[in-house]
């Protein structure tokens, strides 16, 4: 602890970036994750909402044209997308605004 190398604030802010811009992960997922490793959700938060919501919007746009590529022409598609994305950890919300902008 004394040479910082058991940081939980390093970790956490390293954790949430890589997970974030390397995985499909959402902030929901991540989040889950660190109080997984037993994180303060203090710590958790402050990181957690330095996303912001313009790329998360960003990925659930990508993961949607992803999942309409390799689901076409598959019954009940919107609902398919939508718990796929749930399942990754973003919000309904964001979901919703971002899926109803497709023609499904």
């Amino acid at each position: 602890t004394k040479n910082k190398l058991l940081d939980d604030d390093a970790f956490t802010k390293a954790f949430v970036n890589d997970k974030f811009n390397f995985t499909t992960m959402g902030p929901f997922r991540i989040k889950n994750e660190l109080e997984h490793h037993q994180i303060d959700s203090g710590i958790i938060n402050k990181y957690i909402s330095k996303i912001s919501p313009s790329k998360i919007s960003e990925k659930i746009n990508k993961q949607i044209q992803k999942l309409m590529k390799s689901n076409k022409n598959k019954p009940n598609l919107k609902n398919k997308i939508y718990n796929n994305l749930l399942n990754l950890g973003y919000t309904s919300s964001d979901i919703l605004d971002n899926l109803n902008n497709y023609d499904l």
